[in-house]
């Protein structure tokens, strides 16, 4: 098991924590030493309450936040949403704030492991130094701005490889082969940071490779929600090894890649390897009832290269057949509509089975925020919309 899948591995069983069933399955229960007796849920999910409890001790100016977010969210198994208000914070703030936790647990949790052998331990953040750590996630936090922005993976290997070209020739490296698939999915990390993730891994690569060694680089998309990248040495003559150097390039990735849902495998045997996963462009639809036709095309435009894709009515009847057709994720209703106005179908979605649980945002030029959210609607934006309100508007919902 690779680090970051015993990572995932711990998200899922923190998510199951009430559910003994589900915990069962858990490929957790067999890293974990339980003095020889038969694998056992409670004492998995007694474990993770213990590790929850222990994250408060650490000697971080943040484990009392990072402990209470694990708390409310596991063990209270309350909603994201619900969490993020109690603790005044954004749902796009606590999502980050939750990963930091996680990460946290997981190194709590890895000294208990049965054993090592088969398990990648790639360096984990170093909360025995927070001074180092919160340096970090200050340099860096102003990229989760941009949570919704997608990139071109072609374009931003391009640039990266253009700005790696002057270390390449100074270690003697030999060439620095691409091999990418013709059709590949936007990446759902921003320009910027992927970017520098790209840089730091080809850099990492270059600086531990010999004389004349060839550097492959080559993407693998296995599903549209995800693309692989592997970066391996090749026809390498001498072996130098991976130094602390490197590591903490890897470390800096990991960091960078954690508020995209992107993680990171170092690979030190006979020759250095990195395997980079990055979260694909998912495709959510978003259902849109307006009567203005520029407000649907304004809005179609600025989802434009994000994770989300607008479909757009101008009649209300329409809306329900829609969210089936299209497996609807959101809905966004105008107010001030011929016919029927936007309050009629709003309480018309929130009785159909259909739509009754589903997240529904009013975008209206009145300045009726409170009267939306007390007849049912689950966000508000007043018009005229501006674009990072708009995406931020869409993160929020569906992530509810």
């Amino acid at each position: 098991m690779y680090r970051n899948q015993f990572v995932e591995n711990l998200r899922t069983a923190l998510m199951q924590l009430d559910d003994l069933q589900a915990l069962r399955q858990s490929p957790l229960l067999e890293l974990f030493d339980q003095r020889g007796a038969a694998p056992n849920p409670v004492y998995l999910q007694q474990l993770l309450f213990e590790g929850i409890e222990k994250v408060r001790e650490v000697n971080s100016p943040r484990a009392e936040q990072l402990y209470e977010i694990l708390y409310y969210r596991y063990v209270e198994q309350d909603t994201q949403t619900n969490v993020a208000y109690q603790m005044g914070m954004s749902v796009r703030q606590l999502r980050r704030e939750q990963n930091s936790a996680i990460e946290l647990l997981s190194e709590l949790l890895w000294d208990r492991i049965q054993s090592p052998v088969g398990v990648q331990n790639l360096p984990f953040t170093p909360y025995h130094e927070p001074q180092a750590y919160e340096a970090l996630q200050s340099e860096i936090s102003w990229l989760h701005e941009f949570h919704a922005e997608a990139s071109d993976l072609r374009q931003e290997l391009a640039l990266a490889l253009e700005k790696a070209s002057p270390i390449a020739e100074h270690y003697g490296v030999k060439k620095l082969h691409t091999a990418l698939p013709d059709q590949m999915s936007a990446v759902a990390v921003p320009p910027m940071a992927l970017r520098q993730v790209l840089l730091t891994a080809i850099t990492a690569m270059i600086s531990t490779a010999s004389p004349n060694t060839t550097v492959g680089i080559a993407v693998e998309q296995p599903a549209q929600t995800s693309l692989c990248i592997k970066l391996r040495q090749e026809n390498h003559s001498v072996i130098k090894g991976v130094g602390q150097q490197q590591r903490s390039m890897v470390e800096t990735i990991a960091h960078l890649l954690a508020p995209f849902d992107g993680y990171i495998d170092l690979e030190d045997a006979d020759t250095c390897a990195i395997t980079i996963t990055l979260p694909g462009i998912e495709s959510i639809p978003v259902l849109v009832v307006d009567d203005n036709p520029d407000v649907k095309l304004l809005l179609q435009r600025y989802v434009a290269n994000t994770r989300f894709r607008v479909i757009a009515t101008d009649k209300g009847e329409l809306a329900i057949p829609l969210v089936a057709e299209h497996s609807i994720r959101a809905i966004i209703v105008d107010i001030m509509m011929p016919g029927d106005d936007g309050w009629t179908l709003l309480a018309q979605l929130r009785h159909h089975p259909e739509t009754k649980d589903l997240p529904i945002a009013v975008c209206t030029i009145l300045p009726q925020r409170e009267l939306s959210l007390l007849l049912g609607a689950t966000g508000f934006i007043q018009k005229p919309v501006q674009q990072t309100a708009f995406l931020n508007l869409l993160s929020q919902l569906v992530a509810t």
